[in-house]
């Protein structure tokens, strides 16, 4: 119960500037219900979702590469009289006007051999692992809504396990007192003081199952935005929280090829080293451009010259157009990006290698896991059973005056402490079916 504390503080950590609290109107929950309002409101996945929008902006960038790119310039300016030409002229100071120069340039990509592919790829690969790390938030919030949900319903099965005791010690003590004010032979003040020692223990143990509860409620209301009094009432069970979502070891390892979102991040990311190396070694070729010009200065202190073939920077209007290849010569830099991109590649691949092996070390870990809890689960069953009928017996025998209290609270202890044992194994049962889950990288429905 101790290490659950720590997650709670995590999650405050986590979520320090949560403010989006939805109306709670004391209803019921379902497991779905919670894990969507904590995605819903999540900011890890409200962060992914934005950087996936990085990358549709980028997609779209490149898919307008045929629209013409335009550029204008425009200069205003007072000039002093300029006369003559240029075999005979000179500038006048003491006689000002204004002067004016506008230049449009216009570039429209006709072909990029391969640029422009390259680049929608990548941006392609981009929304890709975006969406893969939005999955892995929407997951790693699921998981937490799972520790604290699990953790309350723990808390809940205990507390109610709890009472049925001390509804039981209660009627002990009656009992005890009853022969005390008769002053039976069979009464024994030792028994007394036997039964306040596991009064003490039953209040114990009921602290410690509010605690759980309480850091479980707070982990809930913060993950989900619920209302601080919301009593948070749920559903689901402890004994049927997960449903086993594969039926072998192997299956397991199988599933979590295809489905693991860190497994699929790193394809996609292999995908756009692939579009980054094609980009880089069309760096080395040129753009087939169509391009245009046009040109305007206006300026009535200057004179027009005479011939038209003459410079004349202040009173001028042209312009042209025509194919171009726009050509980046810099060998060594493309050289650099090739290099780099096939770098890129193989820490790629060594990546995904060792992942494939911390995925299956997850998935074999997490099946032994619930195995064991399996196992756990069926034997604290039979030995609930048996405690049951051993207390019946005595406690019937106990109410009839014909056993000791020495008899009925070793019977008590053994049952209380296998039924313990019984649930505890209910919430690690839910805890591995929920690991092995994660571990695959799928989700179970209720």
């Amino acid at each position: 119960m101790r290490n659950l504390l720590r997650y709670f503080i995590v999650i405050l950590f986590l979520w320090p500037s949560y403010s989006q609290v939805f109306a709670s109107e004391n209803q019921t929950y379902t497991r779905s219900s919670l894990v969507a309002r904590a995605v819903g409101g999540s900011p890890i996945v409200a962060a992914a979702e934005a950087e996936m929008d990085v990358f549709e902006a980028k997609l779209r960038y490149a898919d307008r590469w045929w629209i013409p790119r335009l550029q204008f310039s425009s200069i205003a300016s007072a000039l002093p009289k300029e006369w003559g030409n240029a075999l005979e002229g000179g500038t006048d100071f003491s006689e000002w006007g204004p002067l004016t120069q506008n230049q449009l340039t216009v570039g429209m990509a006709l072909y990029t051999f391969g640029k422009v592919q390259s680049l929608k790829e990548m941006a392609k690969a981009g929304i890709d692992i975006s969406e893969a790390k939005r999955d892995l938030a929407r997951k790693s919030v699921e998981a937490y809504v799972d520790k604290a949900l699990t953790a309350v319903l723990f808390a809940r099965e205990l507390l109610v396990l709890l009472e049925d005791g001390r509804v039981k010690v209660q009627r002990a003590r009656t009992r005890l007192e009853a022969l005390e004010e008769q002053d039976s032979d069979d009464y024994d003040p030792t028994d007394m003081q036997r039964l306040k020692i596991v009064e003490g223990e039953l209040e114990e143990r009921r602290l410690d199952a509010l605690a759980l509860e309480d850091k479980g409620l707070i982990g809930l209301r913060l993950l989900c935005g619920l209302e601080p009094s919301d009593p948070v009432r749920v559903a689901s069970k402890l004994k049927n929280y997960a449903p086993k979502v594969s039926e072998s070891e192997e299956a397991s390892l199988v599933l979590a090829r295809s489905h693991r979102i860190e497994l699929k991040a790193i394809a996609f990311a292999l995908k756009a080293g692939d579009a980054a190396a094609a980009y880089a070694k069309s760096t080395l070729l040129p753009n087939l451009m169509l391009g245009g010009f046009a040109r305007y200065a206006f300026a009535p202190s200057a004179d027009d010259q005479a011939s038209p073939f003459a410079y004349d920077p202040y009173n001028i209007f042209t312009g042209g157009a025509g194919l171009m290849l726009k050509w980046n010569l810099d060998v060594p830099k493309s050289l650099m990006l090739m290099d780099e991109a096939d770098a890129r590649k193989r820490q790629l691949l060594a990546q995904q290698m060792t992942l494939y092996g911390l995925v299956e070390l997850d998935v074999r870990n997490a099946w032994k896991r619930m195995e064991r809890s399996e196992q756990m689960r069926r034997w604290t069953r039979k030995g609930t059973k048996a405690a049951r009928g051993w207390l019946t017996a005595k406690a019937d025998l106990f109410d009839a005056g014909l056993a000791q209290y020495g008899d009925v609270s070793k019977a008590v202890k053994a049952y209380y402490e296998r039924r313990f044992k019984e649930i505890s194994s209910y919430y690690e049962d839910a805890l591995a079916r929920v690991s092995l889950a994660n571990a695959i990288g799928i989700s179970f429905e209720e």
